[in-house]
C-alpha cells in the first residue's frame, strides 16, 4: 500500500510541475509578444480565444501545450510581419 501511495505521489507531483512549467511558459510568450508590440489586451484576448469557454488554471499539461503552440505560432506571426519592414 505505501509502494502504492508513492507511486501516485510521485504522478501527481510530476503533472503539477508540468502545469507549472507550462504555466511559466505562457507568461514568457505573453512577455515576448509585447515586446513585438502587441498591447497587453490584446495578448490576453489571443490567451482568451485559445482558451474558450476553459480556465487557464484549469487546464491539463496537454491542453496548456495547445495554448503556448498558438501563442508560439502568433510570436512567428509578428516576427515575420516585423521582418517585411526591415
Amino acid at each position: 500500500m505505501e509502494l502504492h501511495f508513492s507511486v501516485l505521489s510521485s504522478f501527481f507531483s510530476v503533472k503539477k510541475k508540468e502545469k507549472t512549467q507550462g504555466h511559466e511558459k505562457i507568461e514568457r510568450l505573453k512577455s515576448q509578444l509585447e515586446q513585438e508590440g502587441y498591447q497587453p489586451s490584446e495578448v490576453e484576448h489571443f490567451i482568451k480565444e485559445a482558451l474558450g469557454s476553459a480556465k487557464l488554471s484549469d487546464l491539463d499539461a496537454k491542453e496548456l501545450n495547445g495554448v503556448i503552440e498558438k501563442l508560439k505560432n502568433q510570436l512567428e506571426l509578428a516576427r515575420k510581419c516585423k521582418n517585411l519592414f526591415k
